[in-house]
């Protein structure tokens, strides 16, 4: 099962080694992990390397906030042009790749915070129409939800959605009612959320309270696959709960959607990156890390050695504070 941290998926973690004898290669066991923004105040002048592992968009968000903190940062990627999902490359012919469908929904506030901070000229399409397709056709399709009177969140998803259901007859549709007792409890409490969390999304929505298999093969078992990228039955219930909640039914407008006019890694990406190396940062792709070393007399960590996918005898010892995974 995958199990829900709660936490946002462009939240990035520091990591700071306790002391556990001479510099070695280490378990993430025996990692201690707190939120970059939970260093102590006291300890941030004396951080001045940092190394992000990874350049998706997460990396890159922890890079960019790294240098405008005073940080000398290296960012390693084991792409050769680092971006994450968002990576993509042009046929001979000259047409632009990307893997998978890459939405801008209405409350990514961050990523237009970013754009905006990058000066990048209107790069988005306006807000569109969007539908959804099971393995059976085409489900249900969403108005922009933005541009109708805002009802009591989730009625105004609910409502202003159910006309344009095609396939799923009503009687299907309202077994889900029961579903709405689960999205009122399970993050009441700490308890609570772990008690879902123990269990799987396709246990909560088939066995308890229970879904028709047709709403379930249909749409919500589909819906798990493109919003979380896995089966109900290796997904946490409270993780899909999350999930629905957070883009569907927390506020009328978050199933709004919006396209990047071109490719992302050229349009967002490739200015992201010039702004980073202006700043001092180092984007250094085709790179992987082979270990973290920790100071035995500090207890901090000290060292990141890394190889180059190419090459992997090709091996570069980076001098850190702070790794950012």
């Amino acid at each position: 099962m995958i199990s829900s941290c709660r936490l946002s998926t462009t939240t990035a973690y520091t990591v700071c080694a306790r002391n556990w004898g001479s510099p070695s290669k280490i378990s993430k066991s025996k990692l201690h992990f707190k939120l970059a923004g939970d260093l102590d105040d006291n300890s941030t002048p004396s951080l001045k390397k940092a190394v992000v592992v990874g350049g998706g968009w997460a990396g890159f968000g922890a890079c960019h906030q790294l240098l405008k903190d005073g940080f000398e940062v290296t960012l390693v990627d084991g792409a050769a042009q680092p971006g994450g999902l968002s990576t993509g490359f042009r046929t001979k012919g000259g047409r632009s790749v990307e893997a998978g469908i890459k939405g801008f929904w209405f409350h990514y506030y961050n990523i237009y915070a970013l754009v905006e901070e990058l000066g990048i000229p209107d790069p988005f399409t306006d807000w569109t129409q969007s539908a959804f397709w099971s393995p059976a056709g085409i489900q249900v399709e969403a108005p922009v939800l933005q541009d109708l009177l805002r009802l009591p969140a989730p009625l105004g998803t609910l409502v202003y959605t159910s006309p344009y259901f095609r396939a799923l007859p009503v009687w299907d549709r309202l077994s889900a009612l029961p579903l709405i007792f689960a999205l009122l409890e399970y993050d009441a409490d700490q308890s609570t959320y772990n008690r879902y969390d123990r269990m799987t999304a396709r246990e909560l929505f088939r066995d308890s309270p229970g879904v028709s298999s047709r709403l379930y093969d249909e749409f919500l078992g589909p819906m798990l696959l493109v919003l979380m990228f896995a089966p109900g039955e290796c997904l946490s219930a409270a993780a899909a709960l999350d999930v629905f909640y957070t883009y569907i039914l927390a506020h009328q407008p978050d199933f709004d959607v919006r396209w990047c006019r071109g490719s992302i890694a050229e349009l967002i990406f490739s200015p992201w990156v010039d702004r980073i190396k202006s700043l001092g940062g180092k984007v250094v792709g085709s790179t992987l890390v082979e270990r973290v070393e920790v100071d035995g007399s500090t207890g901090s960590v000290s060292r990141v050695v890394t190889r180059g996918t190419k090459d992997p005898t090709q091996q570069q010892i980076l001098e850190a504070d702070v790794v950012v995974l």
